[in-house]
């Protein structure tokens, strides 16, 4: 079990920090963030995808059965480890200042939509702590960059645990 875990949660976590990697690197000083957004949202459920065949091959490991609660541990602490990996990739990666250039983005995105500068304005005040906090805090900014990850992955490896522990039925000869 622990090289399965191992093994799957790397190759997941090196798709997520490739492509985060490559991204950040192709796209420095030209940044993009909904295409960003894409191709990290892309990353992270092919990560997932991976992670299903680790719990698929865990299962055939123990002879074609597995109960829901393996299945969901194997997934999880492989998300551990991807997650892990995309946030160590962002940490090294990610814009010094990403914080305040997105919160310009957001507002320039509000402002397309002809939202009024009074909205916009009550908005970016809400959020400015928050991005101040990102900017000034690796600890939070690591903590965020978790939160966008983990759910994802726990999706997939939720559905995947369901789908994976039920049990067949032997078909009955006719």
């Amino acid at each position: 079990m622990k090289k399965i875990i191992l093994v799957y949660g790397l190759i997941a976590g090196l798709i997520c920090a490739a492509v985060l990697g490559i991204s950040s690197i192709l796209g420095a000083g030209s940044v993009s963030y909904e295409y960003g957004m894409y191709f990290g949202f892309t990353s992270m459920i092919l990560a997932a995808v991976v992670m299903w065949f680790g719990i698929a091959q865990y299962k055939k490991n123990l002879g074609g059965k597995i109960s829901f609660g393996k299945a969901f541990m194997t997934g999880f602490l492989m998300t551990l480890i991807a997650s892990s990996m995309y946030v160590a990739a962002w940490m090294i990666t990610g814009p010094e200042n990403f914080g305040k250039t997105y919160s310009e983005y957001e507002a320039q995105s509000m402002r397309k939509e002809g939202i009024n500068e009074a909205k916009i304005a009550k908005h970016m005040e809400g959020n400015r702590e928050m991005w101040e906090k990102y900017d000034s805090n690796p600890a939070f900014r690591a903590a965020l960059t978790y939160v966008e990850i983990v759910p994802v992955q726990l999706i997939i490896v939720l559905i995947a645990s369901v789908v994976l522990s039920i049990k067949k039925k032997k078909q009955m000869a006719v």
